[in-house]
């Protein structure tokens, strides 16, 4: 892994450069920044690095005449410090020390007729920012070519055009607010050489990766005008221009005006070009972008993933957004980070800075679950129309129903297409009247606005193709389990390991051991499940619950007051759940709603016959009598009897037992996630079209 040094702590090219190498190249260059403000960088061990990078400059122009003091520092920043540093870089064995010089060494910015730079062009810069660079480079090249330069450090000199991308400042920023404010603009004739920063950042790279030296011209594959990109910038933010030719005679006339309005002029509507012949590179491509890409704040396909929390994300969204990367999307995140979250504070802390680490901005979103806290879900439409109106996404992919309901309704007034995944509708085969009422008549009308709308389970994939109007009605099986996992647990693990685990939550080697995976809440249904165990009145039998939610307190007074403590376990939120399954007997979800559980699914993947409720989704995975056993959600006396047949059949029939966990594990196969990911790859190719 090349080693490259950026000096220029808060320069734009350099943090572009630092961004753009994280995004496309981190596997091959680390790269670091330092500041040369003060001395402190001289002390600095440069000897590690195999290319230095110069970006630190003095650049913009705001005055017509300058004092000495201003002109002491264009020169003691653009030039000695330069020098300075390629002392040093040489000193230390650096293997090329890349300096950003500019096109505005020729002088000819404000040209009154069309220039073409070319080989024969010779510098003759005009203001003091040409001047310092030019005088820098005059500096490196007697640097570099007497005999101080033992180690051969290669001298690169970079000569850019205007550069421009978002967040650029200076001319192109210009350019950007009159887009926004003209309604007309004149339509003239000209051409003006311009970079990219993308591109600039790939053509460095490059010339790392290649270790060239020499003085180079990158500019973008294609002139630009200056009516065509003031035109794009607008649309790109939701403006219309008007083009004029009207207009020209009054911009030729403006070419000649004296002082400040003729140089405005002619920088703006001025033809300023470097000949394409010396822009061109045998040895690699650099023009990876046009100029729509550059103007355009969504050039890299932004995408946003949204959900009411952050863990729907972290559990079961990660390798959507890895693909999403992998196609040349920028992924960010926008969920909620602080309140209504199944897991930890700690693992929500944790995956903010895995988000951080692979390049995913987070966006905090103030949802709230309660649907008729009209007040904070007002708040998070606010919060999240101000996200889709600054970031301008491609498209967005919704998740939970809060999630899916505002943020298709934020989409909609920005005209971005929407996915939504529906985990599960509220309304359902024996839902309770009032989700049909309030639920339903929301789905239905944002089935108009959604253009995907995936679905998980064959219940709410067949009522969507009949009532509801998105674009596209899909099936998908699920999130995806991992078949490599898919294994017997004793067999896997080792006896050893199984009875490692035992004995670390406190259940007895030969105990038959029931587990489950789900928040405490209501909805989830724990409390049938004790029940169940302490009616069974067996003293071998045990139940763990993983998980957290609100009715934790309530459930453990349950527990306590049935004298179940020793037998019943809250082992809370797990990191090892693999493990637990691992060193279980069967699995129970007792759900009296889910979409489609991956908590189900990957028990089933570990071998485990199951108890279920009867539900949608469930009967999608489990073929009662075959994997396990699907009971009434809110019968006590179902589980009762299911837990007792699957005791007994393990001690009686181990044969047909074991059959019970191979059978879930082969019908996992149709939901596994490389066959989810096609499906998903597929979705994300075709959105928008």
């Amino acid at each position: 892994m090349k080693k490259v040094l950026i000096l220029g702590a808060n320069s734009y090219i350099g943090n572009s450069f630092q961004k753009y190498i994280g995004e496309n190249y981190n596997d091959q260059y680390e790269v670091h920044k330092v500041s040369l403000r003060g001395e402190a960088w001289k002390e600095d061990d440069w000897s590690e690095y195999e290319s230095v990078i110069n970006v630190t400059a003095k650049v913009h122009i705001t005055n017509e005449r300058f004092t000495e003091a201003e002109i002491k520092e264009y020169n003691d920043i653009n030039c000695t410090l330069a020098c300075e540093a390629a002392v040093k870089a040489i000193n230390e064995g650096v293997g090329q020390y890349i300096f950003l010089s500019t096109m505005s060494i020729y002088g000819i910015g404000d040209s009154k007729k069309p220039v073409v730079v070319d080989e024969s062009t010779k510098p003759n810069p005009q203001n003091p920012y040409g001047k310092s660079k030019w005088k820098a480079e005059v500096g490196l090249n007697k640097i570099f070519q007497n005999n101080g330069n033992k180690q051969k450090t290669k001298l690169v000199i970079i000569r850019p055009p205007m550069v421009y991308g978002e967040g650029c400042k200076g001319n192109f920023q210009t350019l950007v607010k009159l887009a926004k404010i003209c309604p007309v603009f004149p339509d003239y004739p000209n051409g003006r050489s311009m970079l990219f920063v993308d591109n600039l950042s790939e053509f460095m790279a490059q010339v790392i990766k290649n270790q060239m030296e020499g003085v180079f011209f990158p500019q973008d594959r294609k002139y630009v005008n200056t009516a065509d990109m003031v035109a794009a910038i607008a649309s790109a933010n939701g403006k219309k221009i008007r083009k004029c030719k009207i207009f020209n005679p009054f911009v030729d006339i403006g070419k000649y005006a004296p002082g400040k309005v003729g140089r405005m002029v002619r920088k703006a509507f001025g033809t300023l070009v470097y000949d394409s012949e010396i822009s061109k590179n045998d040895i690699f491509d650099y023009q990876k972008y046009g100029m729509e890409d550059g103007i355009r704040p969504e050039h890299k396909k932004r995408v946003l993933m949204l959900a009411h929390v952050s863990s729907m994300i972290d559990l079961f969204n990660m390798r959507n957004i890895e693909m999403l990367q992998k196609m040349g999307y920028e992924v960010h995140v926008a969920a909620n980070f602080k309140v209504g979250n199944v897991s930890s504070a700690q693992r929500i802390e944790e995956f903010k800075k895995e988000l951080e680490q692979k390049n995913i901005k987070w966006f905090q979103i103030d949802f709230e679950r309660n649907v008729f806290h009209f007040g904070k879900n007002a708040k998070a439409y606010q919060q999240l129309k101000t996200l889709l109106s600054e970031k301008k996404y491609q498209f967005i992919h919704c998740h939970s129903p809060i999630g899916g309901v505002l943020g298709r309704l934020a989409a909609h007034k920005y005209h971005i297409p929407v996915i939504y995944t529906a985990h599960g509708f509220h309304f359902f085969q024996g839902a309770p009247k009032k989700n049909w009422l309030l639920f339903y008549p929301v789905e239905w009308l944002l089935s108009f606005w959604t253009d995907t709308l995936v679905t998980i389970n064959r219940e709410d994939y067949d009522r969507a193709k009949k009532h509801m109007h998105a674009k596209r009605i899909l099936y998908v099986p699920g999130v995806g389990v991992n078949l490599g996992d898919a294994k017997n647990n004793i067999e896997y693990s080792g006896e050893e390991k199984r009875i490692k685990k035992r004995k670390e939550l406190g259940i007895p080697e030969d105990a038959f051991l029931i587990a489950q995976v789900a928040e405490l809440t209501a909805r989830k249904n724990q409390r049938t499940v004790i029940t169940a165990v302490e009616k069974l009145n067996e003293p071998n039998i045990y139940y763990v619950m993983c998980g957290i939610g609100e009715k934790k307190e309530e459930l453990e007074e349950q527990v306590r007051k049935g004298g179940m403590e020793s037998r019943i376990l809250f082992l809370g939120f797990r990191t090892d759940i693999d493990d637990i399954l691992d060193c279980a007997d069967c699995f129970v979800l007792s759900s009296y709603q889910e979409g489609l559980s991956v908590a189900l699914m990957e028990a089933m993947t570990e071998g485990l016959p199951v108890v279920c409720g009867k539900i949608r989704g469930n009967v999608d995975l489990v073929e009662n009598g075959v994997g396990g056993y699907l009971v009434a959600p809110g019968e006590e006396s179902e589980y009762r009897k299911a837990f007792t047949k699957l005791y007994e059949m393990k001690q009686k029939e181990p044969h047909r037992f074991e059959n019970m966990g191979q059978a879930n594990q082969c019908k996992m196969k149709e939901f596994s996630k490389e066959n989810v990911d096609k499906i998903m790859w597929e979705i994300y190719k075709n959105i928008g079209k």
